[in-house]
């Protein structure tokens, strides 16, 4: 049994020392695939190399590949301090995937501790609903990220991904919760049913012949 992460890595992290924890803490198959779309890409594999059990990939994969990979991970691993939305997040709950992510933006709306792993980080690119000024500004955040002491945020995301490769107890309950939260409020069939109901208070007449559709649309 091999415990598996596809980890979106976002240059603000450094994955492999936590890695090499969970392998070290009672899960030494456990494997990881760093998916990144980042400039220094080369430089992140040329380090990761010396870890065992670690695979990068760039970020272009398709649809069916990004389906394929999440449904085949036990958990996602998304520690991020620039978010607007987070569809990866989205698509792993799609996928089953119980989430280790950043408490900015929108994340914490759909992970929860039912479902996830919240990391407190040093600065947020978004206060409230509302992104920062330099949100737009890849070269200020980067250098905001350059400045940030992280060593915080690496040492929650190590305890994270311990406590889920080494508790399949704990990783089951995130995994089904994954699932639940994504069939609940953001499948086709939810978004129909609150599309019935926001109709229906200005157009009561209207929406019972509005072929609207039920049940559950399961895309992986």
């Amino acid at each position: 049994h091999q415990e598996r992460g596809a980890d979106d890595e976002r240059r603000e992290d450094e994955p492999g020392g936590a890695f090499e924890a969970v392998r070290a803490s009672g899960a030494p198959d456990a494997r990881m695939c760093v998916v990144t779309a980042l400039d220094e890409a080369r430089r992140l594999l040329g380090e990761l190399r010396r870890f065992e059990g670690i695979e990068w990939r760039a970020a272009d994969l398709d649809q069916a590949a990004i389906a394929d990979l999440l449904c085949e991970s036990h958990c996602l691993v998304h520690p991020t301090l620039a978010e607007s939305f987070g569809v990866v997040v989205l698509e792993a709950l799609a996928a089953g995937c119980a989430v280790i992510t950043s408490a900015m933006a929108s994340l914490p709306e759909l992970v929860t501790k039912a479902n996830g792993i919240l990391l407190p980080v040093p600065f947020s690119t978004v206060v409230g609903e509302f992104p920062i000024p330099m949100f737009g500004n890849a070269t200020a955040i980067s250098r905001l990220m350059d400045r940030a002491n992280l060593s915080a945020l690496e040492r929650d995301l190590t305890e994270a991904m311990v406590a889920l490769a080494t508790d399949r107890g704990l990783r089951v309950r995130l995994q089904q919760s994954a699932r639940d939260l994504y069939d609940q409020r953001f499948s086709r069939a939810a978004w129909l049913e609150r599309m019935r109901v926001d109709l229906g208070a200005s157009f009561p007449d209207l929406v019972p012949r509005l072929p609207l559709g039920s049940g559950h649309h399961h895309s992986h």
